[in-house]
């Protein structure tokens, strides 16, 4: 017996197209120097920022600055059930040495795969678009696979449908 797939439907033109960022910033209260024989030493007061990094998602401001959130931020991506969207992911680094993220969301197909696919590779420097069409109402998290970046914030929630007040992170007082 033949396997039969069934008939996959193209998300459609988008109804948004949302611009969304990527923020690494560099460590503040880690910071190092070299000492006379060349070894690394903790130097807080006027040292070099050393890891972790740090790294937000967020929105990209017009002039192109993104724009970073915290999870306790309100929603800022509210897509309609049904709505096809493109989400275009803006990775501003702003480390020396930085680091490819690879991303999670539900069904995505990015310009340059254009494959069915849970997660994209958003490479430093560049834009990574997603097309999507959204589906099911709820509650959903896009974020970072790398675990350092899920520890430092980079983790977003987004809601499907009508937004709710009991959908809403809180926010801290």
């Amino acid at each position: 017996m033949d396997l039969v797939l069934p008939t996959v439907t193209p998300p459609g033109d988008p109804a948004e197209t949302r611009q969304l960022s990527l923020n690494e910033e560099e460590s503040s209260p880690v910071r190092v120097s070299e000492d006379k024989s060349d070894n690394i030493v903790l130097d807080c007061a006027d040292g070099e920022p050393f890891a972790p990094k740090a790294a937000l998602l967020g929105t990209l401001n017009p002039d192109g600055a993104g724009n970073p959130l915290l999870w306790m931020d309100p929603i800022t991506e509210n897509p309609s059930a049904g709505d096809t969207e493109v989400w275009e992911l803006h990775t501003l680094p702003r480390m020396p040495t930085r680091s490819t993220c690879t991303w999670s969301c539900s069904r995505c197909s990015t310009g340059r795969t254009r494959s069915w696919k849970d997660t994209v590779i958003a490479h430093p420097e560049e834009v990574t678009r997603i097309k999507a069409k959204v589906d099911v109402e709820g509650l959903y998290v896009w974020h970072c696979h790398i675990l350092e970046h899920e520890d430092n914030e980079m983790m977003r929630s987004y809601r499907v449908g009508p937004a709710h007040k009991a959908f809403l992170p809180i926010t801290a007082k």
